[in-house]
């Protein structure tokens, strides 16, 4: 959220736990955004994205980082195995014409590179290409905003070995790789924290 924000675009930073979004507000502050074009809303994602659909909006990137499994305010659960494909779709149904990206990342075993790169590939594949009211230049994130622990590791983010992709709605590359959380001394353990997928049209 705060690198869309500090890149000059509108977000939506939509978060089911109110602590979450507290947390993200207060991120804003620390880093010198807290009058950033951001709008925090604490809702179920699937709700939002629903409505934001039914309304005809559109985002030229979505930033997602679903938890494995989850708890809405309005109660609703959420569970990576059996939501993320509904979601992917609804997700793509809200990219306007001039989309740039998606960026994806998932942090449950049962979610390895290859199979969360097949979900985004068979989202973007069956899309339907219908948009309406097009807004530029605004974003769609989700899910959780934490703040770096202490400055003494680091976090790797390592893309590659992906390929065209995209499908009949839009062309694009799509990267895929590891999140690792880097050891801060030389007899430390990398932490192995999950899998990212990217779509762009960069």
């Amino acid at each position: 959220t705060l690198a869309c924000a500090a890149g000059g675009a509108e977000v939506v930073h939509v978060d089911g736990a109110r602590a979450a979004v507290k947390r993200a507000q207060r991120n804003a502050q620390l880093s010198g955004l807290e009058h950033a074009r951001v709008r925090y809303l604490t809702e179920d994602v699937m709700t939002y994205v629903q409505r934001a659909a039914r309304r005809g909006d559109t985002f030229d990137g979505v930033v997602l980082d679903p938890p494995a499994f989850g708890r809405g305010g309005n109660r609703k659960d959420w569970r990576i195995e059996r939501d993320l494909p509904s979601l992917l779709a609804a997700v793509v149904g809200l990219l306007s014409a001039d989309a740039a990206f998606i960026l994806l990342t998932a942090h449950d075993p049962r979610w390895p590179v290859e199979r969360l790169e097949e979900a985004l590939r068979d989202a973007l594949e069956t899309r339907r290409d219908s948009h309406a009211n097009y807004a530029p230049n605004s974003l769609l994130t989700s899910g959780r905003n934490e703040q770096t622990a202490d400055g003494t590791g680091g976090l790797a983010v390592g893309l590659g070995r992906g390929g065209k992709g995209g499908g009949r709605a839009f062309a694009g590359t799509i990267e895929s790789g590891d999140v690792s959380l880097i050891a801060a001394t030389t007899e430390g353990r990398d932490l192995p924290m999950g899998s990212v997928v990217r779509w762009s049209t960069l």
